[in-house]
């Protein structure tokens, strides 16, 4: 009797409906992954580039400031202060009382001989659109004290002082601005602070509010020295 081999069993051709769709829905998902990660990697460049772009608008609004005379001249006042009226300054102070350098550290001055049509030598406020985002600006400036001889001097520490109160001066009249923050105080030395704070929306890096840059920089002001002539 003859025995036959076993015939082998036939592969089935192509793939059945069942394997097609778990198929497409591995590449869906792949997909619906990728897009998602594309779109977040997206607003975080948009967003860094935001914020380095605020960083670049306060830079060059301080770069200004620092072109500024900030000499005192016989006012008692620095001229950086110039065409600053009291009102003006109060309420860019208030508008801009969150920033800490702001409300803590820093005193209020103006221009004693400014009134409402006077030009400022510092620009207050501005706006910059750049890449279709608004970057608003404010430069606020005041002054500050460094105790001689101490850590803080050492640490460039530049504050108020317990003798005068940031109270005391905003209720300073305008004529007396000199006498209520004075160039000369014993075992300090005063400085000129220039503090620039840059706004901007950006719903995904601060959703509340928008968004906030500041800078401060120090002046020293010293008198013009007057030469006498012969």
């Amino acid at each position: 009797m003859t025995s036959r081999a076993p015939l082998a069993a036939r592969s089935d051709e192509g793939i059945s409906l069942i394997e097609a769709v778990v198929a497409l829905t591995v590449l869906i998902i792949i997909a619906v992954v990728a897009a998602s990660l594309a779109v977040n990697a997206l607003r975080t460049a948009t967003t860094e580039d935001r914020a380095q772009t605020a960083i670049s608008v306060a830079t060059l609004q301080m770069e200004m400031v620092r072109g500024k005379d900030v000499s005192i001249d016989d006012t008692g006042v620095s001229a950086l202060f110039g065409g600053r009226t009291k009102s003006d300054v109060l309420a860019l102070r208030a508008a801009n009382a969150d920033v800490a350098a702001v409300s803590d550290t820093t005193y209020p001055e103006w221009d004693p001989t400014a009134t409402a049509s006077s030009a400022d030598t510092v620009p207050a406020t501005g706006s910059m659109l750049l890449n279709g985002t608004t970057f608003d600006w404010s430069i606020l400036l005041g002054s500050c004290y460094i105790e001689t001889g101490s850590t803080a001097e050492l640490n460039g520490l530049c504050g108020v002082v317990p003798s005068i109160s940031v109270g005391s001066v905003t209720a300073a009249d305008a004529d007396d601005i000199a006498d209520a923050v004075p160039a000369q105080l014993p075992g300090y030395t005063k400085l000129m602070r220039a503090i620039v704070v840059v706004r901007w929306e950006d719903a995904d890096r601060c959703p509340a509010g928008g968004c906030e840059y500041s800078v401060t920089s120090l002046f020293e002001a010293n008198r013009d020295l007057k030469w006498r002539a012969g």
